[in-house]
């Protein structure tokens, strides 16, 4: 039965996208994917409505904090195939869970923080301008061909624009008009210059009486260079949007707010606004939690994936797994193991081979 039945404060999935359209824009999915030390990733998609008030006279949603309306996690396994899973994996299969949780005849802009998705993505639109050779080496082997199969698949059955109604026509013609604004209304600012670092220094030393905290205040070259690197995320421009008929990929920088979605830098302001902002933190905060939950409820025997679907149709298989990454890639980590397997045995430096596992 349907959670709503139940539940009366469920949503029903008419509710869900009634909500989400109520910006009268495409419906907004943010993608995030996480991976800890030990090789756990996880990724979650979210459908995020606007903070709309009747008190509202014109577009004031779009610098509140985005309402989540439904989120989709999984806790990838640690091995697909012959390799270990990487973020870029977790984060490309968002675009899986979006392409199956959304009505494919209602245009989407998917917000994501990986470059490497979101060209994955881009890419499999216009296949076609690529040979066979480089699509199966650059362009699908590069993340996991497997998952870059699957999300070729959902893709070549994305609808064209003019197969959509004159409604979501419409929708996405104003995704395309927000994307342009957004990125020439958030033109990134001017990062903190030398010379501006320096008269800061400057200042501190001209001061009467000079404290401790004044001197900590003080900015090195360095803490200029943490500061300039810190205020690029905060930009938004049009090389940071694709339009995929029918179809928007929002490119966003991380962090730019905190977990308790306050501003990580002070003075400067989420772009290309706050509700995309905090769309990307809500599905990063997800990510991290589904990860901790998954910790005491997953079995060390689940987490292999030998054959992961949608695998090329001609595979090598070694040890039981497909080697999706290309049969070359195991033969040199099985080199390589070799050389230090031959390492260990010499008599003088092999000690310090040996004793690389504690």
């Amino acid at each position: 039965s349907d959670p709503w039945a139940k539940n009366l404060d469920a949503l029903s999935e008419q509710e869900i996208l009634d909500q989400a359209l109520l910006h009268d824009l495409p419906i907004f999915v943010s993608i995030d994917g996480s991976l800890d030390d030990h090789g756990v990733a996880t990724v979650s998609t979210s459908i995020v409505a606007p903070d709309i008030r009747e008190t509202d006279v014109a577009l004031e949603w779009k610098d509140r904090i985005a309402k989540p309306l439904l989120v989709r996690s999984w806790r990838l396994p640690s091995t697909w195939g012959n390799s270990k899973v990487c973020i870029n994996m977790a984060e490309t299969i968002g675009f899986l869970l979006g392409d199956y949780t959304v009505p494919p005849n209602i245009p989407v802009i998917y917000i994501t923080d990986s470059n490497n998705a979101r060209t994955l993505q881009r890419n499999l639109t216009s296949l076609e301008q690529y040979t066979h050779r480089k699509q199966i080496r650059n362009i699908k082997q590069g993340i996991d061909s497997s998952i870059a199969n699957h999300l070729d698949h959902l893709t070549q059955n994305w609808l064209k624009l003019e197969q959509l109604s004159e409604y979501h026509q419409r929708l996405y013609q104003r995704g395309e008009r927000v994307c342009k604004i957004w990125a020439d209304a958030n033109a990134s600012s001017k990062p903190p210059t030398m010379e501006a670092c320096d008269t800061e220094n400057e200042s501190h030393d001209t001061d009467s009486v000079t404290t401790l905290e004044d001197d900590n205040a003080s900015l090195d070259p360095n803490d200029c260079a943490k500061t300039r690197k810190k205020e690029s995320r905060f930009t938004f421009n049009h090389s940071m949007y694709d339009l995929l008929n029918g179809t928007i990929v929002m490119k966003v920088y991380s962090h730019q707010l905190n977990k308790d979605f306050q501003v990580s830098l002070a003075g400067k302001s989420p772009q290309p606004n706050m509700f995309v902002a905090s769309a990307n933190q809500i599905v990063d905060n997800t990510a991290e939690q589904i990860r901790h939950l998954s910790k005491n409820s997953y079995k060390m025997e689940w987490d292999k994936i030998s054959y992961p679907p949608f695998s090329p149709k001609w595979s090598f298989s070694f040890e039981g797994s497909l080697t999706n990454k290309g049969a070359t890639k195991v033969f040199q980590d099985k080199l390589d193991l070799e050389m230090l397997y031959r390492h260990q045995c010499r008599p003088k430096q092999g000690v310090f081979f040996r004793m690389l596992p504690f």
